[in-house]
């Protein structure tokens, strides 16, 4: 399954992230060569997609995002310790680096992908990001 990405494009990222209610399902911390810890992965699945829109055959869309899974690179020493899902995460100033397609040989569809960062989580408590 890959994100849905029309709202993303007809809203902007931030505008579109802001209708999409996450759960963080894990984290991984990322080092440099000495061991410190400079960001984090972090796997997040999004639980409503408040957001719609209209094909061109007038079909509603609505929550077309919601089950989707997006891993994103967080840039925050602080990595969350988690026991299970956090519910109703925010992502801090998300930023989009780059969108491909990939495909099988001799295929007429493509898989577009997109690859997705953020300054912070936001945990349902108000903190970022904590030990």
């Amino acid at each position: 399954m890959a994100l849905n990405l029309v709202s993303i494009v007809n809203k902007g990222i931030e505008q579109a992230f802001e209708e999409l209610d996450f759960a963080l399902l894990k984290t991984r911390p990322i080092a440099d060569d000495n061991g410190e810890v400079q960001g984090y992965r972090a796997t997040v699945v999004v639980t409503a997609d408040h957001s719609n829109y209209t094909r061109s055959n007038g079909e509603k869309v609505e929550g077309a995002n919601v089950g989707e899974v997006l891993q994103l690179t967080v840039h925050s020493s602080q990595v969350p310790t988690i026991k299970g899902m956090i519910v109703g995460i925010k992502l801090v100033k998300p930023q989009v680096h780059a969108v491909y397609a990939t495909s099988a040989q001799d295929s007429t569809f493509a898989t577009i992908n997109i690859s997705v960062s953020a300054e912070n989580l936001l945990l349902p408590n108000g903190k970022k990001g904590n030990k």
